[in-house]
C-alpha cells in the first residue's frame, strides 16, 4: 500500500476497538510462526520484493531497506540452525571443533 503512495497514521482510541486473541499453547505458536514466516518468504522471494518493486513506487530507500529486512526474517533461522548443530555432529563424530594450540 506504501508503494501506491499510501500514508500510514496511528490511531490511538480511548477504547479498544479489538483486543484480539493469542495462541495458548507451544504447539500453535509453532504452527503461527510458521504462517508468518512462510507468508514473509512469499513476499520476498515474489514480485513484490522490497528491493524491486520498491524502485517503481515511491517509497524512499530507507523504508523499502526496512521492509526488505523484514521481509528476509525467516532466512535467519539457517545460520541459528548450522550454529546449533554443527558441533554436536563435531562430538558424536569424535571430530575437534577447536584447533589444538
Amino acid at each position: 500500500m506504501h508503494c501506491k503512495g499510501w500514508k500510514s497514521v496511528l490511531y490511538n482510541p480511548s477504547r479498544p476497538a479489538f483486543l484480539g486473541s493469542s495462541t495458548t499453547n507451544l504447539n500453535d505458536t509453532l504452527v503461527q510462526g510458521t504462517r508468518w514466516n512462510s507468508g514473509l518468504a512469499e513476499v520476498l522471494f515474489s514480485r513484490f520484493c522490497p528491493l524491486i518493486y520498491g524502485l517503481k513506487s515511491r517509497l524512499p530507500l530507507l523504508e523499502r531497506m526496512c521492509y526488505a529486512y523484514l521481509a528476509s526474517q525467516p532466512l535467519f533461522c539457517f545460520p541459528a540452525w548450522f550454529l546449533a548443530s554443527i558441533p554436536q555432529l563435531c562430538l558424536l563424530n569424535g571430530i575437534p571443533i577447536y584447533p589444538k594450540v
